[in-house]
């Protein structure tokens, strides 16, 4: 299922690149560090991590909230 859920997730990104492509990490010039086509094309490769972008895109997605635990806090990622 996991594969089902990254292309879901990736066409979701890509569906809606003005939203997300601006949680792309920025260089010292305010220029984008990777491009938005090839970040995706890189998601979309079993076995790559996603991240806070992801997890965003998820929550919106699926209509779900998410809560993430750590040894410090716990952060809500809402619908939007």
């Amino acid at each position: 299922r996991h594969d089902v859920v990254r292309k879901e997730i990736c066409d979701f990104l890509e569906a809606h690149e003005e939203e997300f492509s601006v949680y792309l990490l920025l260089d010292d010039e305010e220029e984008d560090v990777c491009d938005f086509d090839e970040y995706i094309k890189e998601m979309r490769k079993d076995g790559v991590w996603g991240g806070d972008v992801e997890i965003a895109c998820a929550a919106r997605l699926y209509r779900r909230n998410i809560i993430i635990f750590s040894a410090l806090n716990a952060i809500n990622i809402g619908t939007g």
